[in-house]
């Protein structure tokens, strides 16, 4: 993500969570953070759709299930309101899309 974008989609989370009076303040340091993991993020996905190969689908699955394990824990923690559970919804079916990617297709 770009900064511009990057702190109004943070800020449509946390109005839709009912939460927008919790808003964090990001330093321009967290800044660099958030748009630079989105920078790896696209970069990633773009990889696995040029080379869609088994082992880059394990190496998904497990990135996936991990960013939803830490997004539940500050969720958890009342770092991060309600409005994130969907992140880990979609992180984890992402990873277990991934998973059958790994499974062998009967008759292949």
């Amino acid at each position: 993500m770009v900064p511009p974008v990057a702190l109004a989609f943070i800020s449509l989370l946390f109005g839709l969570s009912g939460a927008s009076d919790a808003l964090p303040v990001l330093t321009p340091f967290a800044l660099v953070f958030i748009c630079t993991t989105g920078a790896l993020g696209v970069v990633w996905a773009l990889a696995r759709l040029w080379q869609p190969q088994p082992n880059l689908a394990l190496v998904d699955a497990a990135g996936r299930t991990w960013v939803g394990g830490l997004l539940l824990y500050f969720v958890l923690a009342g770092v991060l309101p309600p409005v994130f559970l969907l992140f880990v919804v979609s992180e984890w079916l992402g990873a277990a899309h991934q998973g059958l990617i790994l499974i062998p297709r009967a008759g292949a």
